[in-house]
């Protein structure tokens, strides 16, 4: 899979297991919705880095394992998201105008990590998703022929 590397800006790593773990509750919005909400109002009230600061610019690049996220001055290897472990991926533009990508991974069985990152504009944003999604299509596709395929009958002697 020879796929484009997207540039982007790292601004923040949060765990949200609250957001996730009460997902179920009364309340009809989405999951997506949720985390973008929670995300602004954490941006409005200075908890998260300013946008368009001293973020480390970086290159994601989406496999057939997941997503890889590596800085752009060293390409050394940041963040690996194997695709078993996404829980999702949103993207959005802030109040600001800018567009961000959200990726939230389930790294253990009670901990959801989400990760903030600042894309150049709405195009890298619809690439990433596409990029995602072929992923998963073709990761559900191997799993078919697995499952299709028998396993050879033990010859009887």
């Amino acid at each position: 899979m020879t796929d484009p590397k997207i540039s982007a800006f790292y601004v923040a790593v949060q765990e949200v297991n609250s957001l996730i773990q009460n997902g179920g509750t009364s309340s009809s919005r989405s999951l997506e919705e949720k985390i973008v909400e929670h995300l602004e109002n954490a941006q409005l009230l200075g908890k998260l880095p300013k946008m368009g600061g001293a973020q480390e610019e970086v290159f994601m690049e989406v496999t057939k394992h997941g997503l890889r996220i590596s800085a752009a001055r060293s390409r050394l290897v940041k963040l690996r998201i194997p695709l078993i472990e996404l829980v999702l991926l949103t993207t959005f533009v802030d109040g600001f105008g800018k567009t961000h990508a959200v990726f939230v991974e389930k790294s253990t069985t009670t901990r959801y990590q989400l990760h903030l990152l600042q894309l150049a504009d709405d195009m890298a944003a619809n690439v990433l998703c596409s990029l995602v999604k072929n992923a998963f299509v073709e990761a559900e596709e191997a799993s078919a022929l697995i499952e299709v395929i028998e396993p050879p009958s033990p010859s009887i002697a």
